[in-house]
């Protein structure tokens, strides 16, 4: 009866797999894409973060940006960039030089063009690199408030986009954020999915051969008489108590 209850154990213990503590194979497949596209989220927006930071920070000692919204310095500058600008205190600005002025033909607008000459009564001569001509209006020294240093790309395409009244591309910018945002924010678990979670029906049935009682051993002495029950020993052990 001993040797049967052993070698139940013995079978259910070969009948479980022996991989059941680890995930199975389409489990670690889905695990690494979701941590794929979490690190992926994560580093979306750490470098759109690191790029606005880099149009905000400058504000804290007076500098200013701007949002560019013309193509007339195309290839180096191009509409969506954000220029962060050192202001201007006076003196002299030297051919070759971008500079960011309020727009004489258009009062109260800035324009971001390049300083190409300067006229006999100190007015400057500008042009936008894409531009093939000159600008006919002639820039005074006055007008200029501060010469870009650092260009931020693409930052400001929302901006722009709103102001144009492109509403469309503004809302697939907001729903791309807001989903970064979603993935980026999830934790990363690891699924410890086993065989069993993948197919119940052919779990093993667990046993209750190692739960069952040891069976007792009813061996005879060698004198060959039989052994006394727990009620002989009992009786046998009160009398020889009494008797002394």
């Amino acid at each position: 009866m001993a040797d049967h209850a052993s070698e139940e154990d013995v079978t259910s213990e070969a009948a479980a797999p022996a991989d059941d503590e680890y995930p199975s194979r389409g489990a670690r497949i889905r695990s690494w894409v979701r941590f794929a596209l979490i690190s992926l989220a994560r580093g979306v927006l750490a470098t759109v973060a690191v790029t606005v930071l880099w149009t905000v920070l400058p504000l804290v000692i007076g500098w200013s940006s701007a949002v560019v919204t013309s193509g007339s310095m195309l290839p180096r500058i191009r509409p969506g960039d954000v220029v962060v600008a050192q202001p201007f205190s006076g003196g002299t600005v030297e051919p070759g030089q971008p500079i960011l002025a309020e727009n004489p033909d258009k009062p109260g607008h800035l324009i971001m063009h390049r300083v190409v000459g300067r006229n006999p009564d100190g007015t400057l001569v500008t042009k936008g690199d894409a531009n093939e001509q000159e600008d006919s209006t002639p820039m005074p020294l006055a007008s200029v408030k501060a010469r870009p240093r650092i260009l931020v790309r693409y930052v400001g395409l929302p901006a722009l986009w709103f102001q144009q009244g492109r509403y469309r591309e503004v809302s697939i910018f907001v729903a791309g954020a807001g989903l970064l945002g979603i993935v980026a924010t999830r934790r990363h678990e690891v699924d410890h999915v086993t065989s069993e979670d993948e197919n119940p029906a052919e779990a093993p049935i667990p046993t209750e051969a190692a739960d069952a009682p040891e069976p007792q051993d009813h061996t005879e002495p060698s004198d060959g008489r039989p052994a006394p029950d727990d009620g002989d020993a009992a009786a046998s052990s009160g009398g020889a108590s009494t008797g002394g």
